[in-house]
C-alpha cells in the first residue's frame, strides 16, 4: 500500500481574522510544525495502544469467563450453563416480563482456589501491594458480572470450614503484637514468594481484625440485649395484667 502523501508548510497560512502566521509559540513554523508532529504522532500511537490494550482485556476476561462458568451439554454441544438470577427473595429478576439469565458459576471452593492464582499472579505482574492485587481481581470479577456472571456462594459447611480456618490463623497469631505481626508482613512481602504472600495477606488480615474488634463486641451486646429486651416485653404485653403493664410502664420511662 502506498504510503500517505504528506505535505509540509514552508510558508505562512492565512489565519481565521485574516492576518498572516508566521510563528507559533514564539517558534517558527517549521519548527513547530516538527515538534508538534511528534506529539501527535505520540497521541496516535498511544492511542493505539489503549485500544489494542482495552482489546487484550476483554479477550482474557472472556476466557476467565469460560473457567468460571460451570458448563452443560445441551443437543450434544458443550456450553456455558445459564440459569434465572434472583433477588434477595429468592424470586427470578425479570426484564421485560422475562427471567434474566446469568451464567451458572462454578464451586465455591474452586472459585477460591482461582483468586489465590490472581491475586498472586498480578503481584508478580507489578501491583505494588497484595491489596492492589486483590482490587485487579476485584476490578476483573465487576466486568464478568457485567456479562452476566454472577459470583458462587459458600456452602455452609463450606463456610463453617473457613470460620475454623479464620479461628486457627487467628490462634496462630495470637501470642504476637501489632508491632510484631506489621514486621513479619513487611519482611513477606519483601520476600515475594508466593508462599510469603500467601501468610502476608492472612497476617493483613488479621491485623484488620484486631483493627476493630472492641466496635465488633459492641456491636454484639448491643444485639444481645436488644434481643431480650424485646422478648421481655413482649412477654409483659401479653400477660394483659396489671404487673405487666407495670413493668412496661418502668422499663418506657427508664429508656427516655
Amino acid at each position: 500500500m502506498a504510503n500517505k502523501a504528506t505535505q509540509t508548510v514552508v510558508a505562512p497560512v492565512q489565519s481565521a481574522v485574516g492576518s498572516a502566521v508566521e510563528m507559533v509559540a514564539g517558534r517558527t513554523l517549521v519548527e513547530a510544525q516538527a515538534s508538534l508532529e511528534e506529539i501527535f504522532e505520540s497521541t496516535s500511537n498511544g492511542e493505539k495502544m489503549l485500544a489494542r490494550g482495552e482489546e487484550i482485556v476483554q479477550q482474557a476476561d472472556a476466557l476467565l469467563l469460560d473457567w468460571l462458568t460451570a458448563w452443560e451439554t445441551v443437543d450434544g454441544k458443550s456450553v456455558k450453563a445459564r440459569t434465572a438470577k434472583l433477588d434477595m427473595a429468592g424470586s427470578p429478576v425479570l426484564k421485560d416480563n422475562r427471567p434474566v439469565m446469568v451464567f451458572v458459576p462454578i464451586a465455591y471452593p474452586e472459585y477460591l482456589q482461582v483468586r489465590s492464582w490472581a491475586i498472586a499472579k498480578y503481584f508478580d505482574c507489578g501491583a505494588p501491594t497484595t491489596d492492589a492485587a486483590e482490587r485487579q481481581w476485584e476490578r476483573q470479577i465487576n466486568r464478568l458480572r457485567a456479562l452476566g456472571w454472577q459470583s458462587p456462594k459458600a456452602k455452609t459447611a463450606d463456610a463453617e470450614r473457613m470460620a475454623a480456618k479464620r479461628a486457627a490463623e487467628a490462634a496462630k497469631y495470637a501470642d504476637k503484637g501489632d508491632g510484631e505481626l506489621l514486621d513479619l508482613k513487611a519482611e513477606l512481602i519483601a520476600k515475594g514468594d508466593v508462599k510469603a504472600m500467601r501468610e502476608a495477606t492472612a497476617i493483613a488480615k488479621e491485623i484488620e481484625r484486631r483493627e476493630k474488634p472492641e466496635q465488633d463486641q459492641m456491636l454484639a451486646d448491643i444485639k444481645v440485649i436488644h434481643d431480650a429486651l424485646k422478648k421481655r416485653a413482649a412477654e409483659w404485653a401479653k400477660s394483659g395484667s396489671a404487673e405487666g403493664l407495670a413493668r412496661l410502664t418502668a422499663a418506657s420511662l427508664a429508656l427516655g
